[in-house]
């Protein structure tokens, strides 16, 4: 029996916002089919199709076409290239193959048939045709299937189809080679440990680096403090030497007073250089716990309770610390 080849074009329009095969319009796509007929007339059509592969010359094609069946051959947009295949639009394209036989050629039923890959294909585009139709690629990327044209097949015939290549592969990957999923669980699970570690490590140093600052400004500011109070003697006695000496004595050792006065001048300069100040309540202010120490309370007319009668000897604070209170004499109530 003699059959007829006629190769075809079924052009559509698809609207995704991207281009994955080379050549053609935006928003068109353009598939290859062949119609392989006997010379009688047929109802029914058995539609090959394969995610890659151009197969209308296989011998199971040739053979069902002389033994009097009418068969298409519906090449996807990824014909003999995979690297952008999405199996969903093969789908798309099959069912506009189909679409176009039922309308232009007036084929009443259609029969799938799976051929090696084309099996997977097969079923796939019949449960999309007949049930729940999904709205997203495996891997997440927007591809609605929802309104696309799929008229449903009258049956699937499965010739030497085999499952998918991803299931096929991983059936043939060697046993002894460690599962790649655990492994890199564990990977991961270390990298978090270690980084917790690090963390921490890190905090412990930032910290031991505040307190270390923290230690040598405090060594700087307040290392000598204990120097600097056995010092305040030195001044009192150097004071009160200076306030007690007369005129007479000032005429008569001039000399010596004013170097009593150079070494009390250069002692202040000294304290101001290592952060040291003199506290200096007058009398009149009030008492101020924090930096005055009463020595002694008496009434005083004129004065109020609190109120600072005698001053007996100033105080220091050594940058921002007490490092002696002034001594003062206090009102203790209103003179009576």
């Amino acid at each position: 029996m003699s059959v007829q080849r006629q190769p075809y074009m079924v052009v559509f329009e698809e609207n995704t916002g991207f281009k994955d095969v080379y050549g053609g319009a935006v928003g068109m796509v353009a598939v290859e089919a062949m119609r392989i007929i006997p010379d009688s007339d047929s109802e029914t059509a058995i539609v090959f199709s394969h995610p890659v592969g151009g197969g209308s010359f296989l011998p199971m094609v040739n053979a069902l076409a002389h033994a009097g069946h009418h068969v298409i051959y519906a090449n996807t947009r990824f014909r003999g290239n995979d690297t952008a295949l999405l199996m969903e639009k093969c789908v798309t394209d099959l069912g506009a193959v189909i679409a176009h036989a039922k309308e232009k050629f007036g084929y009443q039923k259609i029969i799938l048939g799976g051929w090696s890959g084309g099996g997977s294909l097969s079923l796939f585009y019949q449960d999309q045709a007949t049930g729940k139709r999904l709205q997203q690629t495996a891997a997440g990327d927007p591809y609605d299937l929802s309104n696309a044209n799929l008229p449903a097949a009258n049956g699937v015939l499965l010739l030497a189809s085999h499952v998918s290549r991803a299931v096929t592969l991983t059936e043939w990957i060697d046993p002894s080679i460690t599962d790649e999923a655990l492994e890199l669980d564990e990977l991961r699970a270390e990298r978090d440990q270690f980084r917790d570690r690090f963390m921490r490590a890190l905090a412990d140093a930032e910290n031991a680096r505040k307190r270390s600052d923290k230690d040598r400004r405090e060594a700087e500011n307040y290392g000598g403090s204990k120097l600097a109070r056995d010092m305040l003697p030195i001044y009192d006695n150097m004071k009160r030497a200076l306030e007690t000496a007369s005129e007479e004595q000032r005429e008569l050792a001039g000399p010596l007073i004013e170097g009593v006065e150079l070494t009390m001048r250069e002692l202040l300069n000294v304290f101001n250089k290592h952060g040291i100040e003199l506290i200096l309540p007058e009398v009149g202010d009030r008492f101020d716990p924090q930096n005055h120490q009463a020595m002694f309370e008496a009434p005083v007319e004129g004065t109020k309770a609190g109120d600072i009668i005698q001053v007996a000897a100033e105080g220091f604070m050594l940058h921002d610390r007490l490092l002696r209170p002034a001594q003062v004499g206090v009102s203790s109530s209103p003179f009576n």
